[in-house]
């Protein structure tokens, strides 16, 4: 799916401070940022241990920080339960994996741009959920998903289209939420509405829906809902294809907890430790 779609443009009055946001989705998620960044620089400030992840068929090596990688992602965070050693993970996209990096230490994309790099641009969001569902990382799936469906245009001009259909039955399992998205997008704004029998569009439509039975199994199951003057991509129906997500700040807590109980935690904080600073102001700070 291509990542510069128009945009839908809606009324909306932004309250967050210093900022000018089109809509509610972009208010949430600046305020994730401003929690995940706050995090991030206490633990690097922390002197977090860090580990090489070993990338892709090119055997790239990112040294990254164990304690942030274990607070995004299952999958890292039971590996280092159990060893500290270095991971391999052979099949993974360089680029995709990058930019994975970026949003963990609090940016929206590492911005790789070199025809060197095998990253195919049109898809790229669809491979970044891909990613994340690989990595156990339900928060990266959907900020994946929410800049994925901010460009999805009013009047469905583009989307949704064959290329990005084919890459989420490609590289995502049965009964996905992205799935879901694409089977509901395709069931609201039919293509072969839009295309006429005989035509190449056409041709390819039908030979992908013979290529994906699921795909069609999905339209027929979308079909029950009655989508009146709204569309899948609109806010009003967002929450149906988000993850579940733990509030980073809990989730902090909760990592900061399986290592060391509270007595320890004050212990060396009295002890002006700068770990036990920081891990305690955040155990005894005022929730909402």
């Amino acid at each position: 799916m291509a990542t510069q779609k128009t945009k839908v443009v809606s009324l909306f009055e932004c309250e967050c401070a210093d900022k000018d946001h089109e809509t509610q989705r972009q208010c949430n998620h600046y305020a994730k940022q401003r929690v995940a960044r706050s995090i991030t620089t206490k633990i690097l400030l922390m002197f977090s241990k860090t580990a090489s992840i070993v990338v892709g068929p090119e055997r790239q090596i990112f040294n990254l920080h164990q304690d942030l990688l274990a607070l995004h992602s299952v999958f890292f965070r039971e590996h280092f339960a159990f060893a500290d050693q270095n991971i391999i993970l052979p099949s993974v996209n360089v680029a995709e994996f990058a930019d994975f990096v970026a949003w963990v230490y609090g940016e929206d994309s590492s911005h790789l741009e070199n025809d060197r790099i095998e990253n195919n641009d049109e898809t790229v969001l669809e491979r970044g959920w891909a990613l994340g569902s690989f990595l156990g990382s339900p928060g990266y799936q959907n900020v994946s998903f929410s800049h994925y469906s901010e460009y999805c245009p009013g009047d469905a001009s583009q989307w949704p289209d064959l290329k990005s259909i084919r890459i989420i039955y490609e590289r995502t399992l049965t009964g996905s939420k992205l799935r879901k998205f694409a089977a509901h997008s395709m069931a609201a704004t039919p293509p072969f509405k839009k295309h006429k029998p005989g035509s190449q569009e056409f041709a390819e439509w039908n030979a992908l829906l013979k290529e994906y039975p699921d795909l069609n199994i999905d339209i027929v199951h979308a079909t029950a809902k009655d989508w009146g003057e709204t569309f899948p991509w609109d806010d009003e129906h967002l929450g149906a294809y988000l993850e579940d997500e733990t509030p980073l700040d809990q989730a902090w807590e909760e990592q900061i907890l399986a290592k060391r109980d509270i007595a320890a935690i004050k212990g060396g904080a009295k002890k002006k430790c700068i770990r036990s600073i920081f891990e305690l102001a955040h155990l005894e700070r005022k929730k909402n």
